[in-house]
């Protein structure tokens, strides 16, 4: 009982120092990454960026005009933009001013 008590000790440690070498890895991979593409970037910002898009696109619209106006115009309208929207039940009426500022 106390090897098994023992070993689930070790193994615990030895797990805790295994996931802080992993992180600290981590850490150094992503900090050598971000000085790369720093150093990269200064050297040539535009060529830098043109990676970061990747290569200019091409082709058709499959879609019609009138396909992509009825889409654009049912995703972006809002129909009861002229109904008030009438009160809220979770913001309180505020108290009129005891004083007047033009005094």
């Amino acid at each position: 009982m106390e090897e098994k008590r023992g070993l689930a000790e070790i193994r615990e440690k030895l797990r805790s120092r295994l996931k802080t070498l992993m992180t600290a890895e981590r850490l150094r991979r992503k900090r050598r990454e971000r000085t790369r593409k720093r150093a990269a970037f200064i050297a040539n910002p535009y060529r830098f960026i043109k990676t970061l898009i990747g290569e200019e696109r091409g082709g058709s619209l499959q879609s019609s005009e009138e396909e992509v106006v009825k889409n654009m115009r049912e995703v972006h309208s809002y129909p009861n933009r002229e109904h008030p929207l009438g009160d809220c039940d979770r913001i309180s009426a505020v108290d009129l001013p005891k004083f007047s500022l033009n005094s």
